[in-house]
């Protein structure tokens, strides 16, 4: 189960957001835990992670409505879910971009080695084809880990 909470004011929490200012979502299998959250202009709170079981966890994205209600216009019904490597794959942060789209990264394990990653999503969760091999950019060096990401802006000469 993914949490998130979200607060009113300094050290209070919003009541009108999700269940007494919580919103919980099982997200697939017995573990989830989350990484990176992004707000998105229109208030929408998009939440990535790791989900499954230890041995195959998977990273994922979640989406939630200004209200804490998922948002069911994103992936499947508010989520997706992406298995990617052989083994374990953890997301570990979000990015928006200028544009709307959405910028994860993360990456492989498979106790041994480990790849970086980084999937570019449309503002609709479907990933986005013209980005890596149909969405996933994998930098392939066996023993990478990443933390975290940020989108630059681009710079016109």
């Amino acid at each position: 189960m993914s949490a998130t909470v979200v607060n009113a004011q300094s050290g209070f929490l919003d009541p009108s957001f999700g269940t007494g200012g919580f919103a919980n979502t099982e997200v697939d299998g017995t573990y989830s835990m989350t990484w990176g959250t992004v707000v998105q202009p229109d208030g929408k709170i998009v939440v990535v992670g790791q989900t499954g079981e230890p041995a195959t966890y998977k990273a994922f994205a979640i989406r939630y409505n200004a209200d804490g209600t998922l948002d069911t216009s994103f992936g499947v019904d508010g989520k997706h879910v992406f298995p990617i490597g052989s083994m374990k794959s953890f997301a570990t942060d979000v990015a928006l971009q200028a544009d709307g789209k959405i910028v994860m990264s993360g990456y492989t394990w498979d106790n041994v080695t480990g790849d970086v990653f980084v999937i570019r999503l449309n503002t609709d969760g479907s990933l986005d084809n013209t980005f890596g091999t149909d969405g996933v950019a994998l930098v392939s060096n066996s023993t990478d880990v990443t933390q975290s990401i940020a989108v630059q802006t681009a710079i016109k000469y």
